[in-house]
């Protein structure tokens, strides 16, 4: 049971991988190992994809990651590092190291715009001929990654930050009484020794607020590659139409025109990128010539020689089965057994050598000898005659 759903749950696997248009044919084989409850090292399970990819059709390793995703989630326990992809052209695609998966697709996005910008020139070159200019571009990217902190200040919003005040209080306190009770206690003295008076008191409160003025700060991340220089190599068929004069020399402003096409086409910076253009005559191409394998005579007498054997045997066997159906068995005398048998082998050795060295003519005399046989049947028998028994 368990290995009929594995078989059919790799089916599935495999037909859903075949629906990417990259994919022509998708084999999946899996290996989902038995739980065993008294085994503590658990065993994970691990998947093989072998892909037969279409020649049309670019695959990467973007789309190999994507496939080991889709694997990965459809087996329980399966994770995308148990993953293995290879095609029929001997290719394995890296699925698990997240570190080679960058590096991947960041050389396969320098393939893919060096594709690009070149078919770019190619285009833009087409009036020449394709079979009379050749164009190679190398592009380099900065891959590096930047952090970018932006502030903002907005000069019409204020924002408190720090707010000093200063305050004072000054309140006046009465003396209490002191000395003797009585009426000369409460007299006023010159010196006011005993006489009650009033006295200042000042509360100083300081705060102090700051005001700042709006600001906005942004962290941009910056992810898209950089382009840090693109080189530009341009051969010409100095034999195409319209590149030389009768002299042979290349005309005039030829090469500044194909320099200018190419450099409008690719997005090229004089201060950061460069470019060549070679006039050189191309070889013609000699298309080589179809010859017709012999035809092998020999072996193909050699079947219709074995073919007409065989028939020839089939139709003597056919014949002699005839025949024998015909003749009747004669009765053997007892003093000459042992010289008829002998003889009988003798002759059936010869037959068996006749058909074997020319079937032809043993076929022509079991003719004879069917026809001689149904001629003498055929014969009105004599008044007198008795068959024999």
């Amino acid at each position: 049971e368990n290995e009929v759903r594995r078989r059919n749950q790799e089916k599935q696997i495999a037909a859903s991988l075949m629906r990417f248009p990259s994919v022509e044919k998708a084999i999946v084989h899996l290996s989902l190992p038995d739980a065993h409850p008294f085994i503590r090292q658990r065993i994970e399970p691990k998947a093989s994809v072998l892909l037969t990819v279409k020649a049309s059709v670019h695959f990467g390793e973007q789309q190999a990651q994507a496939m080991a995703v889709l694997v990965a989630n459809a087996v329980v326990g399966l994770t995308p590092m148990n993953v293995s992809i290879t095609d029929t052209d001997g290719k394995a695609y890296t699925t698990g190291d997240e570190g080679v998966v960058i590096l991947t697709r960041q050389e396969d996005y320098r393939l893919e715009r060096e594709r690009i910008l070149t078919s770019r020139a190619q285009q833009q070159l087409a009036h020449l001929g394709y079979d009379n200019f050749t164009v190679s571009v190398t592009a380099d990217f900065d891959f590096k990654q930047a952090n970018m902190t932006r502030t903002v200040y907005d000069p019409e919003g204020k924002v408190v930050s720090t707010e000093t005040n200063k305050k004072e209080k000054t309140t006046s306190v009465d003396d209490l009484a002191a000395g003797t009770a009585g009426v000369q206690a409460n007299l006023t003295s010159s010196t006011g020794t005993n006489v009650p008076g009033t006295q200042l008191k000042t509360d100083i409160n300081d705060s102090t607020f700051t005001y700042l003025n709006a600001m906005t700060e942004t962290v941009e991340v910056d992810q898209a590659p950089n382009l840090t220089k693109l080189t530009v190599s341009v051969v010409v068929n100095d034999k195409a139409q319209g590149v030389t004069d009768a002299q042979g020399a290349v005309l005039p402003k030829v090469e500044e025109g194909i320099k200018d096409t190419i450099k409008n086409a690719v997005g090229f910076l004089d201060d950061r990128d460069s470019i060549s253009v070679i006039f050189a005559p191309f070889q013609d191409i000699v298309a080589p010539e179809v010859t017709s394998a012999p035809i092998p005579w020999q072996n193909i007498n050699e079947i219709v020689r074995n073919v007409s054997l065989g028939i020839a045997a089939l139709v003597a066997l056919l014949l002699g089965f005839m025949t024998l159906r015909k003749m009747k068995p004669a009765p053997l005398a007892d003093n000459g057994a042992a010289t008829g048998g002998t003889a009988n082998t003798a002759g059936v050795s010869q037959l068996g050598d006749l058909l074997k060295n020319n079937p032809d003519a043993f076929a022509q005399i079991i003719a004879a000898w069917a026809n001689s046989g149904d001629a003498n049947s055929s014969a009105p028998s004599k008044p007198g005659e008795k068959k024999a028994a």
